[in-house]
């Protein structure tokens, strides 16, 4: 999805139920078969993108590590994180998405704490995170602040698991490369660089898993940093497919002795670019 959807505003999770989609891992023609060489790179290209589409929305829950920095000019300037994520559709309203967010980040306006720690939920009523270093948590039940509450958890979601039509800008996007592939992980990724079909032009570059066809690495990109080139970049590896996930995981319960904390501690100070909807947990 491209980074003019991104909000500072958190809504609630929706999540289209998907129909008639194959399973993660089927390889739709084009899309990474014996036949791909065959075809225009045009052709191989949008196959690759509807295929990443219709295995995203597939999913039921997803469990995997995430990484989350800027590079270029936004090295010293976007949060930094680094965690393990949970996200599951609720099995009594399909159209939410829950999360879990278990790790570390870093934010330039808290430089002097370093390395916060954090675990934050989203059991799709309230957002609750916990600093355990403070003792203190924050909570939301939904508005301007979801995002801050969230923290690192924002950073580490991967809003498309969990998106109603998570590629679909990136498929009639105006500008459709396929440059290659690459390792992430341990997956082999084709690497597609898009540019949206919005004014002014933005741009990312997905590397997608060439067996399940689902995102691995997306790198949004911002060509004016002051004039100069720069980039967050979201990184999922160790990705579980459709495990079993108990609900309760996504209710925090706040620990004996700790204290309502007020926000303006170590949260984001900019928005990830493009990461997805403005939603905690996808759609």
């Amino acid at each position: 999805m491209h980074p003019i959807l991104i909000t500072s505003i958190l809504l609630p999770v929706f999540f289209l139920a998907p129909q008639d989609v194959p399973p993660p891992g089927s390889t739709p023609p084009g899309a990474g078969g014996a036949n791909q060489e065959t075809q225009p790179e045009d052709a191989r290209v949008l196959q690759i993108l509807k295929a990443a589409d219709e295995a995203t929305r597939a999913l039921n829950s997803a469990n995997y590590h995430a990484e989350f920095r800027g590079v270029g000019a936004l090295a010293g300037r976007a949060p930094v994180a680094e965690g393990d994520v949970v996200k599951l559709r609720d099995a009594e309203d399909p159209e939410l998405v829950m999360i879990r967010g278990e790790g570390w980040f870093f934010t330039v306006n808290q430089a002097d704490r370093g390395a916060v720690d954090f675990i934050a939920t989203f059991n799709g009523q309230k957002i609750v995170r916990l600093d355990p270093e403070r003792q203190r948590y924050y909570e939301s039940h939904g508005g301007a602040n979801d995002g801050q509450v969230l923290g690192g958890a924002q950073n580490l979601n991967m809003r498309e698991f969990g998106h109603p039509t998570p590629f679909e800008d990136e498929i009639n996007a105006r500008v459709q490369t396929l440059e290659g592939q690459t390792m992430v992980g341990d997956v082999l990724c084709n690497v597609v660089y898009v540019e949206y079909d919005i004014d002014p032009a933005q741009s990312a570059r997905w590397c997608f898993g060439v067996e399940d066809h689902l995102p691995r690495r997306v790198e949004r990109i911002d060509d004016d940093v002051d004039g100069k080139w720069g980039a967050t970049v979201l990184t999922v590896t160790s990705l579980e497919l459709n495990p079993e996930v108990d609900p309760a995981v996504f209710t925090l319960e706040i620990p004996e002795g700790y204290q309502q904390g007020r926000l303006g501690g170590p949260v984001p100070t900019s928005a990830p670019m493009g990461t997805g909807s403005a939603r905690p947990g996808g759609g």
